[in-house]
């Protein structure tokens, strides 16, 4: 009988010691069903299982072009502003939404239907609860970092809004296939931004972690590459119009935008002010006077506009005593205190009156234009005195 060799030994033995390490060890698919099923179970008390998970590295245009219409499309808000991106299936969500709002999953055919706000907002905890558990579960492994951090965003109604909001190249996607207590399933997608690996520390670094020699920044700088952008105009529209434009759609620019061109460096930071045009058959730039810049408003390199001149301080206002005719301010009344009338001029001195010429040669009115309309009722004088007045014959 031929002894094994104690190499030989020692490999099986370390073989299966990795083995049961790696049984014990939480991969990202083991976590995703875990976190899935756990967060259904508290939320909902409902029964899901993740059945197959399959783990892939594509780039944002085959990710997109993955994404279907009927899918509910959601962005993922990350830390750092990283944006993902999952798509769950129109089974899976009427599933959900079926627990929710009768107390069970009802199985049997659906209607085709576009997912909704409602079914978002319904589904929003299940998915955050679902990158809680990633995050506990993952706590001190390799893919920790991937899933943290991660939360329901925002619903989107087409892939194609959903590629306007993205902004990383390349993404690690997960697909899952989801049964939702057996009576629906349907695949759900993870797509998150691929993260770059920590830089490791070189092997010039010293034992005791000294720093390499500093290297002069000013050629590092100087040889960096800087991007400038010429921004001809712009607009802002609702979100569910920027969702309907397609190609061939007309977006107006006014003629004054070629004069009127910004030059920005990164996110909206100006630089100067600027004409758009040609020049050896190729389009240019050419970059506005600093006064030109300073006026129309945009930030140069230019001194800052002058300030209008401040009032002279010498021109003191005119003194009170200089103006004539004012009384002094003590021998004016209080506000509301009755005015004190002087005496007034004795009218003794007036002549009497006449007596008055009598009036009776004046003419007879005979002659007078009858007033149209009927009169008013004159009140009753019979009981009015009239002293002095001579009785009435017969």
């Amino acid at each position: 009988m031929i002894s094994d060799s104690p190499n030989a030994v020692l490999r099986r033995k370390t073989s299966a010691a990795r083995e049961v390490w790696q049984a014990r060890a939480m991969s990202p698919a083991k976590a995703l069903k875990l976190a899935f099923a756990r967060a259904a179970d508290d939320l909902m008390d409902l029964a899901m299982a993740v059945s197959s998970v399959e783990a892939d590295t594509p780039g944002a245009e085959e990710m997109l072009g993955a994404l279907e219409d009927g899918e509910l499309l959601v962005l993922l808000d990350g830390p750092g502003g990283a944006i993902g991106v999952a798509a769950l299936a129109f089974p899976v969500v009427a599933g959900l939404v079926e627990m929710l709002t009768m107390g069970r999953v009802m199985g049997g055919p659906l209607e085709p239907r576009r997912p909704t706000r409602t079914d978002a907002a319904m589904i929003a905890p299940l998915i955050d609860a679902a990158f809680a558990n990633l995050a506990e579960l993952l706590k001190g492994e390799a893919a920790e970092e991937q899933f943290a951090g991660y939360r329901f965003g925002v619903m989107l109604d087409n892939p194609r809004m959903v590629g306007l909001a993205i902004e990383a190249t390349d993404f690690t996607r997960y697909r899952m296939r989801l049964d939702v207590a057996g009576a629906r399933d349907g695949e759900v997608t993870l797509a998150l931004p691929l993260r770059e690996a920590a830089p490791q520390p070189s092997a010039d670094e010293g034992a005791e972690g000294e720093a390499p020699a500093s290297v002069p920044l000013s050629p590092v700088v100087m040889a960096a590459r800087a991007r400038l952008d010429a921004v001809l105009h712009r607009f802002s529209l609702p979100l569910a119009e920027v969702g309907r434009l397609k190609p061939g759609d007309l977006l107006e620019v006014p003629r004054s935008a070629l004069s009127d061109t910004i030059l920005e460096a990164g996110p909206r930071h100006r630089i100067a002010a600027a004409r758009l045009g040609q020049l050896n058959g190729f389009r240019a730039v050419r970059l506005t006077p600093a006064e030109g810049a300073a006026a129309a408003g945009h930030v140069g390199t230019g001194p800052p506009p002058a300030e209008p001149p401040a009032p002279d301080a010498e021109a003191a206002p005119p003194d009170a005593a200089e103006v004539g005719g004012l009384p002094e301010p003590g021998t004016l009344p209080a506000p509301g205190a009755p005015m004190e009338m002087g005496e007034l001029p004795s009218f003794d001195d007036l002549p009497e009156l006449g007596d008055l010429p009598q009036l009776d040669d004046l003419p007879e009115l005979d002659d007078l234009p009858e007033l149209d309309g009927e009169a008013e009722e004159l009140p009753d004088f019979g009981a009015a005195p009239m002293p002095g007045l001579p009785p009435l014959g017969d």
